[in-house]
């Protein structure tokens, strides 16, 4: 590359580098090192609790229904095991009254 090249690359540069960098700069300490006003540091506290508020709500509703189907599937087993168990138990007893062995056939 030639040194009017460079130089030209440089200058070029230069002329729009600075009006950018002083440019980012400005809007840096706009952004971030502005203090905010009291309005809008109430109106971020009132989202960030609001949006906590939320999401806590919705993790509760989520594990009261999983809660609810949860109990509801126990309950349909043990109403199953129940009736197993009272078929089961009346088997027993007639067996028992007819004075037959429980142990099964040989």
């Amino acid at each position: 590359m030639k040194k009017a090249t460079r130089v030209f690359i440089v200058m070029v540069g230069i002329i729009f580098g600075l009006p950018l960098i002083s440019l980012i700069d400005y809007a840096y300490a706009a952004v971030f090192k502005a203090e905010p006003s009291w309005f809008e540091h109430v109106d971020l506290m009132q989202a960030l609790i609001g949006g906590l508020f939320f999401i806590v709500a919705w993790f509760i509703c989520r594990t009261l229904r999983t809660i609810d189907a949860n109990q509801t599937e126990i309950f349909k087993k043990l109403t199953n095991h129940e009736n197993r168990l009272s078929h089961l138990e009346g088997a027993h007893e007639t067996r028992t009254g007819m004075k037959l062995s429980c142990a099964g056939e040989p």
